[in-house]
């Protein structure tokens, strides 16, 4: 059976006892280091399985579980399976928990750069709990969603399913092998609003996006066809 190496958020308990949600929606689950646990069906992102990172992107998870603040621990996890993730997170329906380790990061709710807002992970962030870039919302994970709760990048809309682009099923995969145009990666102007900054950055037509749906992305950027 497949394994992949991943990180954990728990609460340590004042009993010594780790926990956490083991499925969106149930009570809270009690781990043992060493142990091995299982939940019936498929994973699938914010509705069913474990939820981990991955060790590169570990800083998501510490900054997703600030609420849970002095009391937050980490641990190494094996995910057996298939494993379903997004632009960050992971999840799987079989897991062992592994010791405890210490990431060091930095001492503010927002891991990131030119963040409005609080527990954002990533850059140019407004809102809460986004892990990406250019989010307008809360709890995005991926790039440039204007809304809440998206998977993938340029979302008006709720997706928290899967991965989505321009509001239609999207692989990462396939996102991270199109030609992404230049804009996608300016400098912003801090004087400037952010749709005015996307104005200004328009150089080169954006056709190799996957989905590309010009309704969206005016309504994200404020650029027009014309």
């Amino acid at each position: 059976m497949k394994e992949t190496k991943g990180i954990k958020a728990f609460k340590l308990m004042p009993d010594g006892t780790i926990q956490t949600g083991g499925i969106v929606g149930s009570k809270e689950t009690i781990f043992q280091v060493g142990e091995t646990y299982k939940v019936p069906g498929k994973p699938k992102l914010c509705r069913n399985g474990f939820h981990f990172y991955e060790p590169k992107n570990a800083c998501f998870g510490i900054n997703l579980f600030r609420n849970f603040e002095k009391n937050t621990v980490l641990h190494e996890i094996t995910a057996y399976g298939k494993v379903v993730s997004d632009t960050k997170k992971c999840v799987c329906c079989k897991i062992k928990i592994g010791k405890r380790i210490k990431i060091k990061v930095d001492g503010k709710y927002n891991s990131g750069n030119y963040n409005s807002g609080l527990h954002n992970s990533g850059n140019y962030n407004s809102g809460y709990f986004n892990s990406g870039d250019y989010n307008l919302g809360d709890h995005n994970s991926g790039n440039y969603n204007l809304g809440n709760c998206n998977s993938g990048n340029f979302n008006l809309y709720d997706h928290p399913n899967g991965f989505y682009c321009f509001d239609e099923p999207c692989s990462p995969e396939t996102w991270e092998k199109a030609k992404l145009p230049k804009i996608l990666s300016f400098i912003p102007d801090w004087n400037l609003s952010y749709k005015e900054n996307f104005q200004k950055a328009w150089e080169i037509a954006t056709k190799k996006l996957p989905n590309f749906d010009w309704g969206i992305f005016t309504k994200i950027t404020g650029i027009e066809k014309n």
